[in-house]
């Protein structure tokens, strides 16, 4: 998580703060229709609520087979990897991560 957020943050420097777009998980996932509003005004779309439902439209998604594969296609916040962390896991979590998933907003 952390390699992949460290990447995704150098290959911005070279996009214009205009052409940039930030959307949290926690944000999408606590407000979807707002997010995604948003979302779509930033890339010059018309919003519609299909959006909220990607299971009314044929495509491909690849990986993640449990949400393709599965009948739910909520979007909601889940935090069940906190919950089965022992307290001494989340200390190194904190410990590895804790200044990046801070300023992401999250913890």
């Amino acid at each position: 998580w952390k390699k992949v957020n460290r990447f995704a943050e150098r290959a911005l420097q070279y996009v214009e703060k205009e052409h940039r777009y930030q959307l949290l998980y926690k944000d999408l996932a606590t407000n979807p229709e707002y997010e995604l509003k948003k979302l779509c005004n930033f890339i010059g779309v018309d919003y519609s609520p299909q959006c909220l439902d990607f299971r009314q439209s044929n495509h491909h998604i690849l990986g993640n087979t449990k949400m393709r594969l599965g009948s739910n296609s909520s979007i909601y916040y889940d935090e069940k990897w906190r919950r089965s962390l022992s307290s001494e896991q989340l200390k190194l979590f904190d410990r590895l991560a804790g200044k990046m998933n801070r300023k992401y907003g999250y913890f």
